[in-house]
């Protein structure tokens, strides 16, 4: 087992964010995810499962799977745990757990897209219960484009969680940035209407749907 050990301020008091930010599950999360990628695991495949074991806090804390397979633990150490200490982090990382690493490929050379990305945003009521990790990747291969030809949806951010005034008991708002890489040709009104009805009907099989 890897275990990683997060204190203090992840990001330091500055002009532009004012207070010092501390450390939170969130880091500890990118670390592994930095680790596992590094060790070749498929990471867009990872699901996130809540919660943690049990010297974890219970409400901010989970595991990593890949399948049914456990790969690590990740979150804010347990207030019992803590006493005098505030906002510690740590992560664990199976490493016999992990999938047997394949030869990599010589990656391929840079060679940076000629046309301009598109952003579109997109606000959605979804189940409370609903990961938001479930609805990105739903989102993120919801456009299949032609057959042979590379998919426009290059990326899928959640950039805003909402619960409270104006929003049904038993719902989240869900806030997502999608980001649309043409390829050969600029992207028309035909295009991204087609796109964006294929990211609506990918949310609404998971119980989402767009907000007005």
């Amino acid at each position: 087992t890897l275990a990683l050990l997060l204190g203090g301020s992840a990001r330091p008091r500055d002009w532009l964010h004012g207070k010092a930010r501390p450390v939170s599950a969130f880091d500890a999360k990118a670390e592994v995810m930095a680790v596992l990628e590094a060790a070749g695991v498929p990471v867009d495949r990872l699901q996130t499962v809540q919660p943690g074991a049990a010297h974890y806090h219970p409400g901010r804390s989970a595991q990593l799977r890949l399948g049914k397979a456990v790969l690590a633990e990740f979150g804010e150490l347990h207030p019992t745990l803590l006493h005098d200490l505030d906002h510690v982090a740590a992560a664990e990382i199976f490493l016999d757990a992990l999938p047997e690493r394949r030869a990599r490929r010589r990656p391929p050379a840079f060679n940076p897209p000629a046309l301009q990305p598109v952003n579109r945003d997109f606000a959605f009521l979804a189940p409370a219960e609903l990961p938001a990790e479930q609805l990105l990747r739903a989102i993120r291969h919801a456009e299949k484009g032609e057959k042979g030809a590379q998919p426009l949806i290059a990326d899928v951010a959640l950039f805003d969680r909402f619960s409270g005034a104006g929003v049904p008991d038993g719902q989240v708002s869900l806030a997502l940035a999608v980001t649309l890489q043409p390829h050969a040709t600029s992207l028309g009104e035909a295009d991204l209407a087609r796109i964006s009805k294929a990211v609506i009907d990918a949310a609404a099989r998971l119980g989402a749907v767009l907000r007005s």
